[in-house]
């Protein structure tokens, strides 16, 4: 285990520089990508302390699971971490405030998550070996306790009440990507936000048929009929790091691969539609549904490609787990509207 000083991090890049060189990449199991194929699991574990500086406990097993999705919901990540010694236990729990976490394969390895540590606790497995469990949230700070308290002149359009929820609250962030055709029209009078920040995001998203997200400390707002950049379509076959066969479910298709940190919210994933094991619909009884009509969540898109809804990355990295879990919803092509939004006031599960 080693420290870092964390003046060098930036929680938005992967960034590894070390003694004026490169950071080696803090886990290398096995050589580099070969005939295509991906062998060699990388990854880095940082825990930053109020010393400002990062304790990096990536020689020792950890184990983890992250989970985002695209409702606005933040993003958790689950680590435990094996066998610390007593003192580096001790300030992790009593300093530790923020958790950077990288893995993957060359070619595509990089940031799976950042976020404030929220919990960490100590237990013991099996009676013998000690874990360290930690969890922490990417943006819960900003979502869910901070407030903002401002006057928006007459004639602010949503993409300025969104620039100003992130600017002026209490609990500032970075803006990664604002859509460009969000509504323009203006307010006829000056409109006073006084309250939680997501609330006002929830507001220009209902109005805007849009949707944000946090993703590593950032804040993204794009429209439902925004397309998707060709370059955030990843193809996936057995060949680039399918596992098992892709699932047809009332959540949509759900799609595992090899860990991928290149897999993003609202990115695409095109596979092979002949290759989808379907599964008849869970019809619930009258009396289990209230009388109500059982929407059908999952469409087939007729290219394969499907929008990424929401991921779970899991990882062991002493283990035989590193997979990323996607479940991905059809919206006919990268550029057409998702068909499970029928209005401004749904959002993609409706």
């Amino acid at each position: 285990m080693s420290t870092i000083d964390t003046s060098k991090i930036d929680r938005g890049k992967v960034q590894q520089k070390k003694d004026g060189g490169e950071y080696s990449t803090a886990g290398q199991m096995m050589g580099s990508t070969v005939s295509g194929k991906l062998y060699g699991r990388q990854w880095r574990v940082l825990i930053q302390t109020k010393k400002k500086v990062a304790l990096d406990v990536s020689e020792l097993r950890c184990t983890f699971t992250v989970k985002k999705t695209s409702t606005g919901q933040p993003s958790v990540c689950q680590l435990i971490i094996y066998n610390l010694n007593a003192a580096t236990e001790a300030n992790i729990i009593k300093e530790g405030f923020y958790l950077l976490l990288e893995a993957g394969y060359p070619g595509q390895y990089g940031l799976i998550f950042s976020g404030e540590i929220i919990q960490v606790f100590r237990n013991r497995e099996d009676g013998i070996s000690y874990r360290l469990e930690v969890i922490a949230v990417d943006g819960s700070a900003f979502l869910n306790l901070n407030y903002i308290r401002t006057t928006m002149a007459a004639g602010c359009t949503p993409r300025d009440v969104v620039e100003s929820v992130a600017k002026i609250s209490k609990e500032k962030i970075e803006i990664e990507e604002v859509s460009e055709n969000l509504d323009k029209s203006k307010l006829p009078r000056p409109k006073v936000l006084f309250g939680r920040p997501r609330d006002y995001l929830d507001n220009v998203s209902k109005g805007n048929a849009s949707f944000y997200w946090i993703e590593n400390g950032k804040l993204i707002v794009r429209k439902y009929s925004d397309e998707v950049p060709e370059d955030k379509c990843i193809v996936l076959t057995p060949e680039s790091g399918l596992v098992g066969t892709p699932e047809y479910t009332d959540e949509g298709i759900r799609i595992v691969s090899l860990l991928n940190s290149r897999i993003v919210i609202n990115g695409m994933i095109k596979i092979d539609n002949s290759i989808v094991a379907q599964q008849a619909v869970n019809i619930p009884s009258n009396a289990e549904s209230g009388g109500q009509k059982v929407s059908q969540q999952t469409v087939f898109d007729i290219d394969g490609e499907y929008q990424v809804y929401s991921i779970v990355h899991a990882g062991d990295t002493h283990g035989d787990t590193w997979t990323t879990e996607v479940i991905g919803i059809g919206r006919n092509g990268r550029a057409g509207l998702p068909l499970l939004v029928d209005n401004a006031q749904q959002d993609v599960r409706g």
